[in-house]
């Protein structure tokens, strides 16, 4: 009963040790991480050719990310279309802000779009069909090392968690089944961290995410336009601006008529009812002495 008591001690020290002689080399990984939640601790038998092959076979890690600004006339016609090719696609609309038109303003719509990879070129081509395309940003972000590093250790604590199981059933003492159940709880939060953490890197791999900004205009800009175009383009731009210049003036004149009947109408008014019997007045008398 000592014996076998003895044999389980060893064998757990011999894995704890196994652990902290490989923690320092973890916690730079972990940290490449960035947004998934990686626990520092994790087992490092490190990456075999057969893990390195699978990933060359299965091509590169990579995560795609564009931002793309774009105006349109026919702004109601841009977005029901637009949802209607993300959804064909077997996409989703993450998030979507819109502001209505006002007297100052055209709307204005800002979306975020999660489209299939293998689709997103397509999805991106209706954006210039609709409308026109005024800036587009593509960041690319390669992330095989971090993917092939998260499903080496995670293997690693399947192992160690098959390991515990098999030395659970075989612990006879209460404090070597307290001591391996421990071990164990550790262990399945580790493996749910890494699980969470390749769900989350094959969602934003196999998923691009396309951020638009979309204005609508009276007068979509050429995007590449040529010297004379442009100084069209400005001419034409410089009258609009007074137009509406005159527009806004003609507006808030005839809105204020009531304010200038109250603040300048009235007090005219009284005044020219004070002045003008004075100035008679004054009249009459320059008459009588002459």
């Amino acid at each position: 009963m000592m014996r076998k008591c003895l044999i389980v001690l060893l064998s757990l020290l011999l894995v704890v040790a196994c652990l902290a002689g490989c923690g320092g080399e973890s916690s730079g990984a972990d940290r490449e991480y960035g947004g998934n939640s990686l626990p520092n601790e994790a087992p490092s038998k490190g990456e075999s050719s057969a893990d390195l092959e699978g990933v060359a076979d299965s091509g590169r890690k990579l995560i795609r990310t564009v931002y793309v600004t774009a105006q349109t006339k026919n702004y109601d016609t841009f977005l029901a279309t637009l949802r209607e090719k993300v959804a064909q696609a077997g996409g989703y609309i993450q998030s979507s802000s819109e502001n209505e038109a006002t007297s100052r303003a055209y709307r204005f719509a800002t979306l975020v779009l999660r489209i299939p990879a293998a689709e997103t070129d397509g999805v991106l081509d209706l954006f210039s069909s609709l409308g026109t395309v005024t800036r587009k940003e593509e960041q690319m972000e390669d992330v095989t090392l971090q993917y092939v590093d998260t499903q080496s250790r995670l293997k690693a604590y399947r192992a160690e968690e098959e390991s515990l199981l098999r030395m659970l059933e075989d612990a006879q003492s209460v404090g070597d089944i307290i001591s391996i159940r421990d071990r164990l709880t550790q262990v399945q939060y580790q493996i749910e961290a890494y699980e969470s953490a390749l769900r989350t890197f094959d969602n934003q791999i196999d998923y691009c995410t396309v951020t638009l900004n979309l204005s609508e205009v009276e007068r979509e800009k050429e995007a590449d336009p040529s010297v004379w175009s442009e100084i069209g383009n400005n001419l034409s731009d410089a009258m609009s601006n007074l137009g509406q210049f005159f527009r806004y003036f003609f507006v808030y004149f005839i809105s204020a008529l009531p304010y200038l009947l109250v603040f300048v109408g009235i007090p005219g008014g009284i005044t020219l009812a004070i002045v003008l019997p004075l100035r008679k007045k004054k009249k009459q008398q320059s008459a009588k002495k002459e």
